[in-house]
């Protein structure tokens, strides 16, 4: 039941993420998923990038806590990383159909850097949940 329940949201996470990435405009403001609050936030200029490695950080920690749930070893953990990297890139190779979008390497790198934040948080707490269990 645990299996299926990180799978989904991991699923869940990747929906999202690609659903952002292909909309037919950048702006938040537009989209009624959004709360008003967080699409002013990711309006603005300076937070164009980064605004990426959000959902990220949230798939890292949640591909960290399945990680550690499993208690697969290192090499897992790192090609969880490239397959989260992996999503960036489609996301942004995806915006090439996309008239009013176009890739940004910058958010190759954000993303690929949220994604390592959140995998880093759980593999660092990682001691702390073996203990828990």
């Amino acid at each position: 039941m645990r299996f299926l329940f990180w799978w989904g949201i991991l699923i869940f996470g990747i929906v999202v993420v690609l659903y952002f990435s292909w909309i037919k405009s950048p702006r938040f403001e537009y989209n009624q998923w959004v709360p008003s609050f967080m699409a002013k936030w990711a309006d603005k200029h300076e937070n164009d990038n980064v605004r990426t490695a959000v959902p990220l950080v949230f798939l890292g920690l949640v591909t960290g806590s399945y990680l550690i749930y499993r208690k697969l070893g290192k090499n897992k953990w790192l090609i969880c990383w490239l397959g989260l990297s992996a999503l960036v890139v489609v996301a942004e190779l995806g915006q090439l159909f996309l008239p009013l979008r176009s890739p940004d390497f910058k958010d190759v790198f954000w993303g690929a850097l949220g994604a390592g934040l959140g995998l880093g948080v759980m593999f660092i707490i990682k001691p702390l949940f073996l203990k828990i269990k």
